[in-house]
């Protein structure tokens, strides 16, 4: 059996993720070992998986970021360029620090190598940079997905975006200009990381460069620009989608001969905490609400947007809503509203009629393997084209999250469950999912990256 070595980021999204993955592998009879920071320790270990600290690990989110003055204008404008110039001090000691720690980092592989003698490296997409580090050992290497995936194709958006493709003939010029404006973007993503390396002293194309140099790894040939930014793709390795490709939109283009889909993933059985089920009154529909697992968004937005959602349901007695959210929102909470900072969500899905979602990957999937309806208002990153692929396959409604009202939100809602045809198109897609769960499909498809090396 084989040593499998899990390298993911600290984001809980991306660490579900690979639950149901690993722990298929573990009953196959492989050895499966998380490296990450103590906070990716702190959720593997809860789910019964070793894990061991890696803190040579360069998370694309933490070398990209750039110095900048207080946009939520806490601060007033005098004091935004001192808060700026501190940033800057800060992230120029970070990147001193990265620098000095590349010159250890061959030392560190060797040992880690030598002790783990792992037969296969699974890379999350934020850490792929370190991967050119482990080029050397010629050990066996994939990155996971956890978003759908980016490769170009002529009839499907970018992830970020918003579009729906359709079948008139304004659609494949839309469809272009999406692409123009998503790779529009990303050049100024790749000025701002050339300007973060003339200013702080690195950036991910930077370091990956210089990890390169050292390891002799062919960055020039390998690199692939996908046109997002904080994607960071090399050809030669195998992408390992998280994912249904039935969810997807249809491609015209076939998949690249390394892509492979390997289903939803969801670890239906992961450990989750405790909930008062009690305390919910009985009889009612229960809606769950839940706008993810990062830091509060700038501005105040997310705290706006469920202020409004609870106004959605203050008047409506007949549903209960569960709100997960570690905001405090001022004022008595309606009688039929729950709210704690972490619930059981694969329990909660299991009874509610409706989520109410930021549009995360995990939760669209979790919904629909338990046939749950979705209300999703997505903000950033893949959250968009999640929420756009909900609706292009009738599982659920998308809104606006800056601008729609309590009573906009509360009427769709009402259509949510009083229309059957989403729980139709629903089931059809859970029984795909169903079929796909059962399939052990990604431990195969390990197995035979395995068995290749061999």
């Amino acid at each position: 059996m084989a040593t499998i070595l899990f390298f993911i980021d600290e984001f809980t999204g991306h660490i579900h993720a690979t639950y149901k993955l690993a722990h298929d592998l573990c009953q196959r009879g492989h050895t499966v070992i998380y490296l990450g920071t103590p906070k990716t320790g702190q959720q593997v270990r809860k789910q019964g998986f070793a894990f061991e600290e890696a803190p040579f690990l360069h998370s694309l989110m933490r070398i990209s970021k750039l110095p900048r003055p207080n946009r939520a204008g806490r601060l007033p404008f005098r004091q935004q360029l001192p808060e700026a110039y501190r940033q800057y001090r800060m992230l120029r000691e970070e990147s001193a620090r990265i620098l000095h720690d590349l010159h250890s980092i061959r030392s560190i592989t060797d040992a880690l190598v030598s002790r783990l003698k792992p037969d296969l490296l699974i890379f999350d997409p934020f850490y792929l940079i370190d991967a050119i580090a482990f080029y050397p050992y010629h050990i066996p290497t994939t990155v996971l997905s956890t978003k759908p995936l980016l490769d170009r194709d002529p009839a499907v958006p970018p992830y970020t975006s918003s579009l729906i493709p359709h079948r008139s003939a304004f659609s494949p010029f839309l469809l272009q200009l999406v692409w123009l404006h998503c790779h529009t973007k990303f050049l100024l993503y790749r000025l701002q990381m050339w300007l973060r390396t003339i200013l702080i002293g690195t950036s991910p194309y930077d370091l990956a460069r210089r990890l390169a140099h050292a390891t002799g790894f062919p960055l020039r040939q390998e690199l692939a620009l996908r046109g997002v930014s904080l994607d960071f793709s090399l050809k030669s390795i195998p992408e390992l989608v998280l994912n249904s490709e039935a969810f997807d939109f249809p491609r015209k283009r076939a998949l690249r001969q390394n892509v492979f889909y390997l289903g939803p993933c969801v670890h239906l059985e992961r450990e989750e905490p405790a909930f008062p089920w009690d305390s919910l009154p009985p009889g009612n529909k229960l809606i769950y609400c839940s706008i993810g697992t990062l830091p509060p968004w700038r501005g105040g937005l997310e705290a706006d947007f469920l202020r409004r959602v609870l106004d959605a349901f203050r008047l409506r007695k007949s549903y209960t809503l569960v709100l997960s959210s570690t905001i405090e929102l001022p004022g008595p909470l309606p009688e039929n509203v729950f709210i704690a900072p972490f619930v059981p969500q694969l329990q909660l899905l299991r009874r509610a009629d409706l989520m109410i979602s930021h549009g995360g990957a995990n939760s669209v999937k979790e919904c629909i393997l338990l046939g749950v309806p979705m209300l999703i208002y997505p903000r950033q990153a893949d959250q968009p084209g999640n929420a756009a692929r909900v609706v292009y396959h009738g599982l659920g409604l998308r809104g606006n999250i800056r601008k729609e009202s309590s009573e906009e939100i509360a009427q769709k809602v009402d259509l949510l469950l009083e229309n059957s045809s989403y729980r139709t198109n629903l089931e059809r897609m859970r029984q795909r999912f169903l079929q796909e769960q059962a399939s052990l499909r990604g431990v195969e498809i390990v197995e035979a990256f395995l068995k290749e090396a061999d």
